[in-house]
């Protein structure tokens, strides 16, 4: 659906984006560590998209916010990630893919509005 280039000019503009937002607490290695998340969420939702599988991005996010939360970042921290991933796609993306690109990010938007509990398979 989309090339290797393109996922790295997204990941850029979001990155922008989020540093717009940011005034104060992030160090360097803060920020190479959310440019690397961005780049693992665009993987996954470009896997997703090669499989027709809405779900398979859906349980990422929900796999990825637990992780987060585990380590102290709020469950706005995710959702924030993927409206700058979507905002930046439409401006990369022709309109056919973003739209796709679209769909399956508000699916995952809609997702992380519900409570997910990490099951144990004890």
């Amino acid at each position: 659906m989309f090339k290797e280039f393109e996922s790295e000019k997204i990941a850029d503009k979001a990155m922008d984006e989020l540093l717009k937002n940011i005034t104060q607490g992030y160090t360097l290695k803060d920020k190479k560590l959310c440019l690397q998340d961005l780049k693992y969420h665009l993987r996954y939702l470009k896997e997703a998209l090669d499989a027709s599988s809405p779900r398979l991005f859906n349980d990422y996010m929900i796999w990825a916010d637990i992780l987060l939360k585990s380590i102290r970042l709020s469950r706005e921290c995710s959702k924030e990630s993927l409206r700058v991933l979507k905002a930046s796609a439409e401006d990369v993306m022709d309109p056919g893919s973003y739209e796709k690109i679209s769909s399956y990010i508000n699916g995952a938007l809609d997702q992380l509005e519900k409570e997910h509990v990490l099951k144990s398979f004890i």
